[in-house]
């Protein structure tokens, strides 16, 4: 089952995934098999996308507007700060 679920921690979005196998990403994410997501959560919410597109579209949507927790860590971790990107223009020596 393909899709977009969403990990709830007391009320609060903090995770949104997109997934081709549904079943296997929430046993994993429930067993602490995978490092990107928390481990405990109160609620899932799972939407059954099957066009490839669309999943991806709705999940930035989803990221975008509810900024969730899990998904922000990562995002910063692969985009740095505009301060981390001024100091390390700084760095450079013309």
């Amino acid at each position: 089952m393909k899709g977009i679920y969403l990990l709830y921690d007391n009320g609060n979005i903090v995770y949104v995934g997109k997934t081709n196998n549904l079943d296997r990403r929430l046993y994993q994410h429930s067993a602490g098999d995978w490092n990107h997501a928390p481990k405990n959560f109160d609620m899932i919410l799972v939407y059954r996308i099957q066009d490839k597109k669309r999943r991806t579209e709705i999940e930035r949507k989803l990221i975008k507007r509810f900024k969730p927790k899990y998904n922000m860590e990562k995002i910063e971790h692969i985009f740095p700060s505009d301060e981390e990107v001024r100091n390390e223009f700084q760095k450079v020596n013309w």
